[in-house]
């Protein structure tokens, strides 16, 4: 019936986004969709062609980024295959990830309605604090490295197991 494609595709809200929880892909257009996964997790991917084959660049978590963000990125990406640049190449603004702390607190915004329990909910935030903010909490979660969760855990592994286990779920 002469549908365009940009009549087809529902962009994405960002309330949408803040709460959508069924697994699937969620299309915004200009190739960017939101991968949605069974076990929660909501990650930024843009479909994209450069010299005729087809990628899928994984823009990030989307807890951490936002869709007028992410928006942006899917357009600079799509100009510069325009301009003969590979985007797979292109350096990530660094600027727009968060350090571990903020991120942390970021989650836990979004989370706390939904816990039932305000002992679990205090317990969060505050084992962060306590064991992993002191040790990479102002490192940007894309720099985050295996020593520094080994710098945090070590610590405690032995003599809190119970607390080391709940704090490396939480991290």
């Amino acid at each position: 019936m002469g549908d365009r494609l940009e009549d087809i595709i529902k962009k994405l809200t960002a309330r949408f986004v803040e709460t959508i929880n069924e697994p699937g892909k969620y299309y915004d257009g200009n190739g960017l969709f939101l991968r949605v996964y069974p076990a929660g997790s909501r990650n930024w991917v843009q479909r994209v062609t450069f010299k005729g084959k087809r990628k899928e660049l994984g823009l990030g978590n989307a807890n951490l980024i936002s869709l007028a963000d992410i928006r942006e990125t899917a357009i600079d990406n799509l100009r510069s295959i325009k301009n003969g640049n590979d985007p797979t190449l292109k350096k990530i603004n660094l600027e727009k990830y968060p350090n571990f702390e903020e991120a942390s607190h970021t989650v836990y915004e979004q989370n706390l309605p939904t816990w039932k329990n305000k002992k679990h909910a205090a317990q969060f935030i505050s084992t962060l604090k306590t064991y992993v903010f002191p040790h990479f909490g102002h490192i940007k979660v894309n720099e985050i490295t295996s020593s520094n969760l080994l710098s945090a855990l070590q610590p405690i592994w032995l003599s809190k197991p119970e607390t080391a286990r709940r704090v490396r779920q939480r991290i």
